[in-house]
């Protein structure tokens, strides 16, 4: 079934958005993935600590690149009713896809208020489990922060004024009897990991909105190849009638 030249010219950009959101799809997943990296020492600290908004932005990725990679068989086939089904369905995938989005935002200071809490609770353990006591200093090290909610918090884990070593901003020793503010880092590390996690949100909702905008031309673009393809098959109908 051949297309006029304007709807092939119309038909190859279908299949270019569709590529394009096939790789969205996929490098969402990939980032999402890479990202996690950066909270892995913070996820040992609590095995109940999991960042939904990771598997919400993994599934939406996943659904975004089958879908883009399904539009590109439909461009190839021609089919209308393959074009119109697609359509729907990336209707639905762009209000799923709004919907992570919004929830990712809204669980966001939930999910950092529970991060602070964890903190602070696995802090008692830093000089009973060796495990712990690697984490955090493996947590100040990267964020460059001391202690959960503040520095002050490990006064009460060492019943003295004294941190970890891995707070000190030059690392050596026993440094961590000095807690003035030129000698160690005073920040805490639920506030490095805030900063960290809205970076990485503000990431994925900026290729949320790209691969939305590209969804959109392909909904209203395989509306118009259907209706191209249906009116073409209804045109070889009422030829072979006659």
């Amino acid at each position: 079934m051949g297309l006029a030249c304007h709807e092939s010219i119309l038909k190859t950009v279908f299949f270019a958005f569709n590529f394009a959101i096939w790789a969205g799809g996929v490098l969402i997943v990939l980032c999402t993935l890479y990202s996690q990296g950066d909270f892995a020492a913070v996820d040992e600290l609590d095995a109940g600590l999991q960042f939904n908004w990771s598997l919400i932005l993994i599934w939406c990725g996943l659904l975004i690149a089958l879908v883009g990679g399904l539009g590109c068989c439909a461009a190839l086939n021609e089919n209308a009713t393959l074009m119109y089904s697609y359509g729907v369905c990336f209707l639905v995938l762009f209000f799923m896809q709004l919907a992570a989005v919004i929830t990712t935002h809204a669980k966001t200071e939930q999910t950092l208020g529970f991060v602070a809490t964890s903190l602070d609770r696995s802090l008692k353990q830093y000089d009973h489990d060796k495990n712990t006591r690697a984490t955090w200093d493996a947590i100040q090290k990267q964020f460059s922060c001391c202690g959960g909610s503040n520095y002050t918090v490990w006064f009460e884990v060492f019943t003295t004024e004294k941190v970890p070593d891995s707070c000190c901003r030059a690392y050596k020793n026993h440094c961590g009897t000095d807690t003035s503010e030129h000698h160690i880092f005073r920040e805490g590390c639920a506030v490095g990991i805030k900063e960290a996690m809205n970076e990485q949100i503000l990431v994925f909702t900026l290729l949320a909105i790209i691969v939305g905008l590209a969804e959109w031309v392909c909904i209203l673009t395989a509306c118009c190849l259907g209706n191209s393809l249906s009116a073409e098959i209804a045109g070889y109908k009422t030829l072979d009638n006659k």
